[in-house]
């Protein structure tokens, strides 16, 4: 009997290190997910017709580096090593809360660096919230027309509902040059016309 027990024990462990294994959340609290699983949750985006701005994931912790105090300064940082995550982190900063040139030439860095893949989760929260110093908006603002259109259109439709935002005006003359009676359209209405607009054969 003793002998089988000891072989029966190391089978029973094993069974019961399994079980807990199986059901252990990863490490950000989550369900561990299997290859498989995640080939197929990729394979399925989420669609969404609004014309509220994506969802941004909440930022990592970023360092508090240090604020540029000369334009030689401020060059250098951004060409520097940082990532996009720092170096945009420095240029809000300095956005919201650097005297007026300063917050300018902060801007025109921003802009510089996020390119169009970036902009929905770097600079169209920024833009929207409007927080930012009057010239640093300003830079913002006329960036937009440098933008494509898939890109300069959701960020209008969303500041069109927003009568109070410094650049409401030019987002409905600029929705009514592109979309001409269409433009009064709202919500996800308009983000049909917007995204039939962007791509006509799919209509």
């Amino acid at each position: 009997m003793k002998s089988v027990h000891r072989l029966l024990f190391p089978v029973c462990a094993i069974a019961l290190i399994w079980i807990l294994l199986k059901d252990r959340p990863g490490q950000d609290g989550q369900p561990v997910t299997t290859h498989s699983e995640s080939r197929t949750a990729a394979a399925v985006p989420a669609v969404s017709e609004t014309t509220q701005p994506p969802p941004v994931p909440a930022p990592a912790t970023v360092p508090n580096l240090p604020l540029p105090r000369t334009t030689s300064e401020l060059n250098a940082f951004t060409d520097g090593p940082q990532s996009l995550e720092e170096k945009m982190s420095v240029f809000t900063r300095m956005m919201r809360e650097a005297p007026p040139e300063q917050a300018k030439a902060a801007a025109v860095r921003a802009v510089f660096v996020v390119k169009n893949a970036d902009f929905a989760a770097r600079l169209q929260p920024l833009i929207l919230a409007a927080d930012l110093k009057p010239e640093a908006m300003e830079v913002l603002g006329l960036n937009l027309y440098d933008r494509p259109l898939d890109v300069l259109l959701p960020v209008w439709a969303a500041i069109r509902t927003r009568p109070e935002h410094p650049l409401y005006h030019a987002a409905v003359d600029g929705l009514e040059f592109h979309l001409k009676e269409k433009a009064t359209a709202s919500g996800p209405q308009l983000a049909r016309v917007i995204k039939e607009y962007l791509h006509p054969a799919q209509r």
